[in-house]
């Protein structure tokens, strides 16, 4: 069985203190066969904190010199992980294509500037009212964006919020996901299958079992794996998990890439 972490992140994301090289290892000592480093990299030009541009050469020459390295024992593929914000569009478009990344995911994590985590965005808005926004916000992304690999944690949005029940009930929102789904199937790009959801206490990876089926139902076929860790001890988190629940959703192979190009492995 060949097992690939695809979304994995290091002390050049803000949110995480371990270097890149324990990353490594924990993923080596589990028997993993490859590996992508995706640092945060966020188009909102009030996180500066979280642009992964000011230490680019750092980020490139640390994972080089760690590839070379452990090249015998595992596949390390350079990544990032962008947050899409409409008005930093073009400057995403522009660091992306500066850098010798293979595989980019793309996530929202703030709208119109106001973060989800601290709680600002929600402020005055139902919980329908929020979680509509944020998918149409989704939808005008990979309407005006395509310089992505796969959509990442699809269903983010449900780990925050303070609603009695934060929980999401993919009818309520069917239309715009369907059309996230579709319109990204269309444009040749996939979805993850991030595990970290169980981690956090949402009570199921992201996105939902029912939005990854019907992703399948619509066509859809481009699909990675990844443990969204930032500790050591998260790296392949509830991997197998996430297998079966690929296989349950009708999925027969997983998806890594090789300079931005989809291959196709069986599960």
């Amino acid at each position: 069985m060949y097992k690939a972490d695809y979304h994995v992140h290091t002390n050049y994301s803000l949110d995480s203190v371990t270097p890149m090289e324990e990353q490594i290892k924990r993923a080596i000592s589990l028997g993993f066969n490859e590996m992508v480093i995706t640092d945060h990299h966020e188009a909102d030009p009030s996180s500066q904190e979280f642009h992964l541009e000011t230490n680019i050469s750092d980020y490139i020459n640390q994972f080089n010199r760690l590839k070379e390295q452990y090249k015998n024992h595992i596949n390390l593929k350079l990544g990032a992980e962008i947050g899409y914000e409409a008005r930093g569009r073009d400057v995403l478009d522009e660091f992306i294509n500066n850098n010798p990344f293979e595989f980019i995911i793309c996530s929202m994590h703030s709208l119109n500037g106001q973060d989800f985590y601290s709680g600002n965005f929600f402020a005055g808005k139902t919980k329908k009212e929020a979680f509509r926004e944020y998918f149409h916000a989704i939808k005008e992304c990979i309407d005006n964006f395509d310089n992505f690999d796969v959509l990442g944690h699809v269903d983010f949005i449900c780990r925050y919020g303070n609603y009695p029940n934060t929980d999401l009930d993919y009818m309520d929102y069917r239309e715009v996901i369907d059309e996230i789904l579709c319109q990204l199937i269309r444009n040749s790009k996939g979805i993850e299958v991030n595990t970290s959801g169980l981690r956090y206490g949402v009570g199921h990876m992201h996105p939902r079992f029912d939005i990854i089926k019907r992703y399948k139902d619509l066509g859809g076929e481009i699909i990675t794996i990844g443990s969204d860790a930032h500790r050591p001890e998260d790296i392949g988190a509830d991997y197998e998990k996430g297998r079966q629940l690929l296989k349950e959703a009708g999925f027969k192979y997983f998806t890594t890439y090789n300079n931005r190009k989809a291959k196709f492995r069986k599960l």
